[in-house]
């Protein structure tokens, strides 16, 4: 049986990558365990040790806050609020992001924090995010010179530190160490949205009768104008996902972005730029993509040759979708 001092104890549980650290603990007869979601990882190297070290702190900090809570409860003190470095943290949930496979995840937490401790410094709490702090750290943002360009962050940028810190905020309150959002009643950083390109009905009608150097580009180009599919959703798009009924032609697909479940009846158009199947299997892709220098180049080349002066991207043929304003079935064999 535990003493009152050891009524919860910090605990180690080896897994795959390390150990996994977990609250122990035991008050009147009953056991109860809180795994953390903190990881200690095998000691390589001098900042692999810095890093446990950090995330050791961490855990205890958690650990104190809990005795805190539970003798609060037990002799009716005030709540406190645990004294955890906001800068810290921050790293703690992106090492644990990291872990789980979320890529990009490095590059958004270096840069919120480059920004924060520009603001206020590196000693700021969690328990100091509030409404001013939060509202002041919108105001810096507006001001605040990119830390790769050296020039004033756009809205854009503004906008997405701003939704990193409060990813921060969400996860701390998870983590029982906030109770309140402080961003929940601060206005974000408005974005001004830039000017987005788009073709003319007759811009594409010239796009059409412009040779491409790559065919397979220019056929999945105009398959997104008439579907309205992002490139990431045309490259992963195979022969099973195209169905052919009596009824049209039409296709079924997982958004690759949202994950979220399409049923697209094809157009003629649509159908007229697929390319042949020939001998293809159902699992093979419909459109076999070059790299996306390669596509950007050729699109470049493209426009160049059609006398179009705009910067067109795919992300552009997407929006323009001329599903059935345009008749084109003439130009191209058609797969059906």
């Amino acid at each position: 049986m535990m003493h009152e001092k050891e009524i919860i104890r910090l605990r180690r549980k080896r897994i795959q990558s390390g150990e996994s650290l977990y609250l122990d603990s035991y008050f009147k007869g009953k056991r109860r365990y809180e795994f953390l979601r903190l990881y200690l990882i095998p000691e390589r190297t001098k900042a692999d040790k810095l890093k446990n070290e950090q995330t050791l702190r961490l855990a205890n900090t958690i650990k104190s806050k809990r005795l805190v809570e539970l003798f609060n409860n037990k002799y009716g003190f005030s709540n406190e609020k645990p004294e955890v470095n906001l800068i810290q943290y921050i790293r703690l949930v992106m090492e644990n992001k990291e872990k789980q496979g979320k890529t990009g995840i490095k590059s958004t937490f270096e840069t919120l924090i480059y920004h924060l401790t520009k603001y206020r410094g590196e000693r700021i709490l969690l328990s100091d995010l509030d409404d001013r702090y939060t509202k002041g750290f919108v105001l810096y943002l507006s001001t605040a010179i990119s830390r790769t360009s050296g020039k004033t962050l756009k809205t854009s940028s503004q906008h997405n530190i701003y939704t990193s810190l409060k990813t921060i905020v969400h996860q701390a309150i998870k983590d029982d160490l906030l109770t309140t959002d402080p961003t929940q009643s601060i206005d974000p950083p408005r974005m001004i949205l830039p000017h987005k390109e788009f073709l003319t009905e007759e811009e594409l009608k010239r796009l059409i009768q412009t040779p491409c150097s790559k065919e397979i580009v220019k056929r999945s180009f105009l398959f997104c104008c008439f579907t309205g599919l992002r490139i990431s959703d045309v490259r992963e798009l195979t022969w099973k996902k195209v169905i052919v009924e009596e009824q049209g032609v039409h296709i079924n697909y997982r958004q690759k972005k949202t994950k979220i479940e399409n049923y697209v009846p094809l157009s003629e158009n649509a159908i007229s730029v697929l390319p042949p199947k020939d001998d293809k299997s159902d699992s093979d892709p419909v459109f076999t993509l070059p790299p996306e220098t390669t596509i950007r180049k050729t699109l470049k080349e493209w426009m160049t040759n059609a006398k179009i002066d705009k910067h067109i991207t795919f992300h552009c043929g997407r929006h323009c979708i001329f599903s059935y304003s345009l008749k084109i079935s003439s130009l191209y064999e058609s797969l059906y």
